[in-house]
């Protein structure tokens, strides 16, 4: 394969959440804002079964048992609806300048929308998670020499209510 040098990537993206919807639909979604140098990661996570044989000293297949993905951010901005997100709460917990918190709060699944550059640079890529949840919300720092950070993994889910082979998430460049 030849080089492309206009298939090699370099820029930020936005990211925004919004609300699950089911069967892929268009979710309402707010852009987080300021994100930290280092950007957006999205990343896999695959894990296999290997087969071996008492009568040969290789592998002989693997059959793979679980296929996660997460979309790593660390924002910037430490508004209490970022709170929200990172806290795992309903938006009914948001009243005005309150954020309440309440640890039996059941998962609060979202989507995810990833947009930056694209290939050739005439396009956009965007890469839509149909249902995540955030899984983990780094340390909060509160400190006089630096930014509040509000470091979040979402972890994707498989949505069985998309009918296409895009159940996880779709990738678009347009």
């Amino acid at each position: 394969m030849a080089d492309v040098q206009a298939n090699i990537l370099v820029g930020s993206a936005t990211i925004s959440v919004g609300p699950y919807v089911t069967a892929g639909g268009a979710g309402t979604l707010s852009d987080l804002g300021a994100i930290l140098a280092g950007g957006i990661t999205f990343s896999r996570k695959t894990s296999y079964h290997d087969v071996i044989s008492d009568h040969h000293l290789g592998i002989l297949s693997r059959v793979k048992t679980a296929d996660a993905w997460e979309v790593k951010v660390t924002c910037m901005e430490s508004s209490l609806a970022n709170l929200l997100i990172a806290f795992d709460q309903p938006n009914a917990s948001l009243s005005g300048s309150t954020l309440r918190h309440n640890t039996n709060a059941q998962t609060n699944y979202k989507q995810v929308q990833i947009v930056g550059l694209g290939p050739t640079g005439a396009f956009i890529r965007t890469i839509t998670v149909w249902r995540c949840a955030v899984v983990e919300c780094g340390d909060i720092a509160f400190k006089k020499d630096g930014e509040q950070l509000l470091p979040l993994t979402f972890g994707v889910c498989q949505d069985l209510t998309v009918l296409t082979a895009d159940q996880s998430f779709k990738v678009v460049d347009s």
